[in-house]
């Protein structure tokens, strides 16, 4: 068996093709119409990366994925620290890493109140939308539930709320409290709850979603996340995986030594053998699961 490559903890599905992620000569990053879109209209559906511990501070699943995944980390706005995984190995500049790190996750996550939780949210392309008082685009997300495996699939997707020109950029609304605005998002709100405007394309974003569900990229991320759960972590840019004490608690039953490459590799192994034998056995039930739409609310 051939080790696995393309290890990511969140993956766009879909994006529409009226769109364009842009970024200026400041590097100021946005999204705009490249053709007149519909209102109604799904604009982007991802696989987003999530963790049941909102604490920042505190190494939970999107904290630490952020760290050890160089393109989310210098994608996310602020973009003022030069990421350098051997410094973050080495704990160099510990104290401006997590500084920049804690004002990453606080301006670009989401919080999800279900499941009796406060549940962290985060992607690599939704991130790109800008916050507007007057929106444009509606998010929402769902739940798959994952049988056997203590793990969910969140999908998070945006409906065009409005009839949008083209070179207009596409916005979002974070919420009153992000930017200390007052403003009346009550139409903004009840919209998000009927979604009159997307039911026309509900089979539309259920086909894309499926055939994702039968990809071998689905599986890769739910294994991501199946690792992240026990402290195992692979970097895109160089390769290899990073293990850290809470995953060499676990093999080895001390976090103070090193797990070999032999051992790590059994490891990944057993879980890619786990989750295939769920997929030919439960596959149905995953994709008519526990599918709960529910409102994203503003993470501040």
């Amino acid at each position: 068996m051939t080790e696995r490559k393309t290890l990511t903890p969140y993956h766009t599905i879909y994006k529409n093709g009226r769109i364009s992620f842009e970024i200026d000569d400041k590097d100021y990053r946005f999204v705009k119409a490249t053709k007149d879109i519909k209102k109604g209209e799904i604009i982007l559906i991802e696989q987003v990366l999530y963790s049941d511990d909102y604490e920042t501070n505190t190494q939970n699943n999107v904290v630490m994925n952020t760290l050890y995944n160089e393109d989310l980390f210098n994608s996310l706005y602020p973009r003022n620290y030069k990421y350098n995984l051997e410094n973050i190995l080495n704990g160099n500049d510990k104290d401006k890493l997590i500084e920049c790190l804690a004002s990453k996750i606080q301006k670009n996550m989401f919080k999800i109140n279900e499941l009796g939780k406060t549940i962290m949210i985060l992607g690599y392309d939704y991130t790109r939308f800008n916050h507007s008082k007057d929106p444009n685009i509606n998010f929402h997300h769902f739940r798959i539930e994952i049988p056997k495996i203590d793990i969910l699939i969140y999908i998070f997707y945006m409906v065009a709320f409005k009839d949008i020109k083209e070179n207009e950029e596409l916005t979002i609304n974070y919420g009153n409290n992000y930017f200390d605005e007052d403003i009346d998002l009550d139409f903004y709100e009840k919209d998000k709850l009927n979604m009159s405007c997307f039911k026309s394309n509900k089979l539309f974003m259920i086909s894309k979603i499926n055939n994702y569900l039968d990809s071998d990229i689905c599986k890769d991320v739910i294994l991501s996340h199946i690792f992240s759960n026990d402290g195992l972590f692979y970097n895109q840019s160089q390769k290899r995986y990073i293990t850290t004490a809470k995953f060499c608690l676990l093999i080895k039953g001390d976090e103070n030594i090193d797990v070999s490459y032999n051992e790590t590799m059994i490891y990944v192994y057993t879980k890619i053998k786990l989750l295939n034998d769920i997929f030919k056995t439960k596959y149905k039930k995953i994709r008519q699961g526990n599918i709960n739409i529910t409102n994203i609310t503003n993470n501040k």
